[in-house]
């Protein structure tokens, strides 16, 4: 009997915070075998939570630090969660880390398979971190659409940043 309560204490996973389990991984099943290494979930803090958003690299220097947004999650059309910008990434995204926000979890984005299975987006993306100025009442994890007042551009700004782009990678 000994050797059943050691065992069941290295299957006993524990955090050093209270939180919510989000992100699950989709391909965990009963009888499924994993590594030190498989994510099985994310356990986010519901007072430290942030919105991963994911924009075209292409209007990345259209979304100000710091600027205020609204998130409306998809489920919850008539309800939105203010925040603020934290952190922009300067390099372009090519792995997605979040599944759900990927074509093969039920996204927007496109993904490729590497050659080890990560999803790699199609076209690069702009990793933006916010943080919510309020707690949402949410047990799990939301997608949904982020609005941010961006800086204005004209067609003709548009294209040049085309054409630029074109002609400089």
């Amino acid at each position: 009997m000994n050797g059943f309560g050691a065992l069941i204490g290295e299957l006993t996973l524990t955090a050093d915070f209270d939180g919510i389990i989000t992100d699950l991984n989709p391909h965990l099943h009963t009888g499924r075998y994993v590594s030190a290494t498989t994510r099985l979930f994310r356990l986010v803090d519901p007072q430290n939570m942030e919105v991963i958003a994911l924009a075209p690299e292409s209007q990345a220097h259209r979304i100000p630090a710091n600027a205020a947004f609204k998130f409306i999650a998809d489920d919850m059309p008539l309800t939105s969660w203010d925040g603020v910008v934290s952190l922009k990434d300067p390099t372009g995204e090519s792995l997605i880390d979040y599944t759900a926000l990927t074509s093969e979890g039920g996204g927007p984005i496109a993904v490729t398979p590497d050659e080890n299975g990560a999803a790699i987006a199609t076209t690069p993306v702009l990793k933006v971190t916010e943080y919510l100025t309020e707690t949402p009442q949410t047990q799990r994890m939301k997608r949904g659409i982020i609005i941010i007042k961006a800086k204005n551009q004209s067609p003709a700004q548009s294209f040049f940043r085309n054409v630029a782009r074109v002609i400089l990678k």
